[in-house]
């Protein structure tokens, strides 16, 4: 079997089916009254291993302004604190620096690469594996990034 990529049309079918049965979450991400991207939970595992996986987009528009940060820490506290989920593990293109930055100010850890894990234009891709343990984020994420920003903002205008 050789696998191919699918339509935006296609995604969304298949992301909606498997959220009726449970298998994803995905959420819609706004900014004012613009819909800006996704943040989509998948492989939902829980009781001994009690993990899932979060990928993410946003339109170009609304890049590096601090919005995806923000929907994801969002989402993290809700499977740490609803779900109860203890690890949640993000993957992302070595060369997509700006999601590279959203896992690095949530604080997540290096865990390694997938190797050929992501079929994007006709091509097997690599990914970066980044998790974060809810031990990492006693007082929860959304907390932590609100923190940093704060205390940035605090030290321009000091």
């Amino acid at each position: 079997n050789e696998a191919k990529e699918i339509s935006v049309r296609e995604s969304i079918r298949l992301l909606l089916k498997n959220a009726k049965k449970g298998n994803c979450i995905p959420l819609v991400v706004e900014f004012g009254e613009s819909f800006v991207g996704q943040v989509t939970i998948s492989r939902l595992y829980y009781g001994a291993f009690a993990e899932t996986t979060i990928g993410y987009w946003i339109t170009k528009r609304f890049s590096g302004q601090g919005i995806m940060t923000i929907a994801v820490a969002l989402a993290i506290d809700y499977l740490f604190y609803k779900l109860h989920i203890h690890r949640v593990e993000i993957c992302v293109l070595s060369e997509n620096i700006k999601s590279r930055r959203v896992v690095e100010k949530l604080g997540f850890s290096y865990e390694g690469i997938r190797r050929k894990a992501i079929l994007i234009n006709h091509s097997w891709r690599d990914h970066l594996c980044f998790a974060l343990l809810k031990d990492d984020a006693p007082e929860g994420v959304l907390k932590k990034v609100a923190f940093k920003r704060k205390s940035l903002y605090a030290a321009r205008n000091f």
